[in-house]
This record gives C-alpha cells, structure tokens and sequence, in this order.
C-alpha cells in the first residue's frame, strides 16, 4: 500500500525502537507508552480548558479593557469560528508532514498567542491573540487523538481513547473554577499564562516520548479543499453562532444570516465536487466506506449537540433564574462533567473487550433518562444540589458516550489517514457544539417569549419560573436526538481496518 508516511520510531514496553509502529512493539504497556499517553492527553487538556476557562473570565475582561459587550464576545467567537473550520485541515497535515510535527507546531503557537493575549491592550489585539491560538489549537487537536493508534496497540486503543477523552472531561470539570480562581487572586491575564508551563511540558513530552515519522515522498497539499472548506465550515458556524445575536435576519445591509448558512452549505457541496478530483483529497472519501465511521460523525455531533444546548440552558437557568453568580453555576454544572472524565476511561477499556454497539446504546440511553430526569426536577425552588444525582447520570451517559464513538470511529481508520479521520471526527464535534448553542438560544427565546434572554432575570421569581417552564420544551429536542442516535447504533457492525 503507497501510505503517505511510514512511523519510523516507536515506543515498545520500555525503550523506543525505531523502525516499528508502536502498535505492532508488542501487547505490553510500558510506563513509557502511558507516559507518551499522557502527552498526548495534556495537548487535549490544554485545549479544552482554555475554551472554559476564558468563559469565566469575560465580565472581568470587559471591564478591564473598556471593550463593548459585541467585541469581548468576539473573543470567544472569532476563537470558535476559526478553530472548528481548519480542524480538517489540521489533521490532514499532521497525515502528510508528520503528525508529531504538526502537534508541537499547533502547541508553540498556541501557547505564543496565549502570551499575546496576556498583554493584549485593545480588542483587536486580544481577538487576533485569540484567532492564533484557534489556528493553534486546530492543528494540534487532530494529532492528539490520531497518534494514539501509533502508540497503542488494538486491543488496548479503547482505553487510551477513553483517557483521552477523561482528560477533555477533567478541563471541562475544572476550568471554570479555575479560572474564577485566578481571575480573583492574579487578575484575568493569568487564565492565558497558564498556557504556557502546560505547553513548554506538552512539548517536552512530544520530542522525548512521542514517535517521529519520516516521509516517503514529496505531498501535494490541496489547496483549494483548504480554502473550500475553511470558508464552508466558517460560514456554517457563523450563522450558528451569530444568529442569535443578529436575530437570525440581518447581519448588515442585504446579507442575512439564512444567506450566510446556505452559502457555506453551497461551498461545501463545491468542496466535495473539487475533492473527487484531487490525487491527495483533504478528505478522503474512502473513509466513509468504513459504515462505523459514518455513524461515529454523527453520533458525536449528536453528543456535542446535546452537551451545548444542556451547558447553556443551565448555565442561564442557574444565573438569570436561580440568581448564582457565573463560578456558582460553575461549580453546580461540575458534577456532569466530572462523571464524564471519570466514566470514559471505563467505557473505553470495556470497548477493548465487549461489543461497542452495546456500550454506546447503553450510553445514549442513560443520557437521555438522565436529562428527562432534570427537565422533570427544575423548578423555581431548586438548588444546585437538587441537580447532583441527575447531571452524574446524564454526565455518565455522555462520557460513556463520547469515549465510545471516538474509539469506533478511529478503529477503521488507516494508519496513513488517521489525521483525516481525526480532523472530520473532531470537526463534527465542534459543528455539533455550534448548533447545538444555536438551537438552545432559539427555542429558549421562543419560549421566554420576544424579549431578550437577559430579560428573563428582571425579578428573580419571575426568571425562575421562566426557565422552570422553558427547560421542558428546550431540552426535549436533544432528549429526542439521543434516542435517535441510540436508534442508529443499531447499523454499527465489527468489521476490520478498511484499505484506501
């Protein structure tokens, strides 16, 4: 087979060996391949927390740099946008220049323009941090996930995965408080340079643990599905993003939001006509021949989907209804979280050894049982610990979840495309997470009636009672993708590594 790139060192049980891929050094797991594990792990971390950790941050930053409510959201807009359209083409890079190559350099930018955002003095200057640090992140997300089949053998890859995606689960968990924490004792510039000793390690790690690739041949890198794509995905998740704000109408003159959506929609019908012609697609198309993979893309937007509209429906209840400050209802979303970082890692060792289909119907389930369980206990009168019991469960489900449809969609995928099938994957959850938010603020502003959301706290009563009766009809719709993602899982089947 002509593979784009041959892994020419690898981590055996104790020592590297070059010449072999991880995977076939052996069924033994060293303290050197859970150490490379763990690399890879803290890349993901590094990802994660500062997506939440910045959130916490926004009140203190706006003040701080005199900025307009639209410019400091564009901090995390501009962030998000940027990060879910070039995370295909991160992983498709990491395939074709090494994937250890492209993961320290997505670290060393990442953690350069958190630098540039510690000192950021304007808007322009903190957003374009932000936009180099998506750029970061895209290209050293991808790699994190696809270089675990390099350093894990089959049978072992489920629990490695589902690590993967507890240390995700642990920067959910912990970035909220952490960030109140520092935004209260060091000021918000500190949620930014906390980036920087969790990078200068992640690098370490990656040159000292981490196997290399060399290159067979010279690539062609496919710049027009780049810019196809980039600009598709970008205007998608735009409209999902911004739509809310702009009242899903205008955005200025003749553009509305409805146009921007079925314009990316139209770029990305023209990015798969252009990729039938490419000698060396951004994506592979064989991948999708692979049935588990197809249904893994849409089984985790459904799970990212439900995961937003859950976060952002609870994070207003909790302030606008309840009356909590922002690390308040924090702290009461933990315990979700928290069950998904230590849920995964159990539901992926047990995909190594029992059929996944059963796991992640199991999963899908108990998500859904457990948030029809919140949607029947919100009320005016609620506290945080009213919800412990049932965000666990509804964490339970989502991290079993999460853990499961990675492994099975990284399973079929060849060594040769594993950041392909990383960056599609990855970039399903992110679009699932935009649309996700989109449908939370619309049927939450259907249902709070034609003010803004905002207006549901202006009594404190009145903003609970609001959202109690809200949650129900908001929080049905993703009650009712999980049980038609549960529903599809029944077309998963064990099938071998596909050739393309």
């Amino acid at each position: 087979m002509d593979q784009a790139v041959r892994v020419s060192a690898a981590i055996r049980t104790d020592e590297l060996v070059a010449g072999k891929p991880c995977a076939e050094a052996g069924p033994g797991i060293g303290v050197r391949r859970w150490a490379a594990l763990g690399v890879l792990c803290l890349g993901a971390f590094l990802v994660v927390l500062d997506t939440t950790i910045v959130n916490i941050a926004i009140p203190n930053i706006l003040s701080s740099l005199r900025l307009s409510l639209d410019e400091v959201l564009w901090t995390l807009n501009a962030y998000t946008l940027v990060y879910a359209a070039l995370l295909i083409t991160g992983g498709r890079l990491g395939d074709l220049f090494g994937p250890r190559r492209m993961l320290v350099v997505g670290i060393t930018l990442f953690v350069a323009a958190s630098i540039s955002c510690s000192v950021s003095q304007t808007a322009a200057e903190l957003i374009g941090a932000r936009v180099a640090q998506a750029i970061g992140g895209a290209l050293l997300t991808p790699q994190t996930l696809a270089m675990i089949p390099m350093v894990f053998p089959q049978q072992r890859r489920g629990a490695a995965i589902g690590l993967w995606t507890g240390a995700a689960g642990f920067a959910a968990a912990v970035g909220p408080t952490l960030g109140g924490l520092l935004v209260s004792t060091a000021g918000w510039r500190a949620i930014f340079l906390v980036n920087v000793p969790l990078g200068v390690l992640a690098i370490a790690g990656a040159y000292s643990l981490l196997p290399a690739t060399s290159l067979r041949r010279s690539h062609r890198i496919d710049v027009g599905g780049i810019l196809l794509a980039t600009a598709g995905l970008f205007a998608i998740v735009f409209a999902m993003v911004e739509g809310q704000r702009y009242r899903w109408s205008t955005i200025s003159g003749p553009l509305t939001i409805p146009e921007v959506a079925a314009g990316g929609a139209l770029l990305l019908v023209v990015f798969l006509l252009w990729e039938t012609r490419q000698p060396e697609p951004l994506v592979p198309f064989g991948l999708f021949a692979d049935r588990n993979f197809a249904l893994s893309t849409w089984v985790i937007a459904v799970f990212q989907v439900v995961t937003l509209s859950f976060i952002v429906v609870f994070a207003l209840y909790f302030q606008a209804g309840l009356g909590m400050s922002a690390l308040e209802a924090g702290i009461a979303l933990v315990p979700a979280p928290l069950a998904i970082m230590l849920v995964s890692p159990i539901a992926g060792r047990l995909t190594d050894r029992i059929n996944p289909k059963l796991i992640l119907m199991v999963g899908l389930t108990v998500g859904a049982v457990g948030l029809t369980w919140v949607i029947g206990i919100a009320s005016a009168v609620a506290s945080p610990q009213t919800f412990i019991l049932p965000l666990v469960v509804v964490g339970g489900g989502l991290g079993c979840g999460f853990a499961v449809v990675m492994t099975l969609g990284m399973r079929g995928a060849p060594p040769h495309l594993a950041g392909a099938a990383s960056g599609v994957l990855n970039t399903s959850r992110q679009v699932g997470a935009a649309i996700g938010g989109a449908i939370a603020a619309v049927l939450l502003e259907s249902q709070l009636g034609s003010a803004p959301l905002s207006a549901a706290a202006a009594s404190s009563a009145t903003g609970a009672a609001s959202f109690s009766s809200a949650l129900q009809p908001t929080l049905a719709v993703p009650v009712v993708l999980l049980v038609l993602a549960g529903l599809s899982c029944t077309w998963i089947r064990q099938q071998h590594r596909v050739s393309i």
